[in-house]
């Protein structure tokens, strides 16, 4: 939290590394429990689902979590589960034959509404999230907005 408007010396951004993605899954204010930033910041940046609340991270799933889960399991899951989506979904980019493919956009709401669903010529509009998203082929852009819709649970 609070790295929201930082200027880049203090947070992540694309001089940091040669090749940087970031996956924004909490993006809500930190009055509304957000944990994350939307301030785009590397040269990819992911914003599954719109980036701020992700499917299985409700509190009406808690009791499931609890039973299926446990308690720790739990206890993460109100803290934090949209923030650990990030992780999640990385985790699952490495193990998964499905890739998590997102198109660049210029909101959600395009993006949902099909504006934005081609990759364009050499794919420069469309990028895996996840440990592949390194083979994009035009790594010189910056602050790249990527949009995709996941389910609450793996494939």
């Amino acid at each position: 939290p609070f790295f929201q408007g930082m200027p880049e010396f203090v947070r992540l951004d694309p001089d940091d590394a040669e090749f940087v993605d970031v996956i924004h899954t909490d993006a809500n204010s930190i009055f509304l429990f957000g944990l994350g930033m939307s301030q785009p910041c590397g040269h990819l940046d992911f914003f599954p689902n719109g980036g701020r609340e992700q499917p299985g991270c409700r509190l009406t799933q808690l009791p499931l979590v609890l039973i299926t889960e446990g308690v720790e399991e739990a206890g993460r899951n109100i803290v934090a589960c949209n923030h650990q989506g990030a992780v999640r979904y990385f985790t699952e980019s490495i193990i998964t034959d499905c890739p998590f493919l997102a198109y660049e956009c210029d909101s959600y709401e395009d993006y949902v509404q099909g504006r934005c669903a081609q990759c364009g010529p050499q794919n420069l509009n469309c990028a895996p999230m996840g440990y592949a998203a390194a083979s994009y082929p035009s790594r010189r852009r910056r602050f790249v907005h990527l949009y995709l819709v996941t389910e609450g649970q793996k494939p």
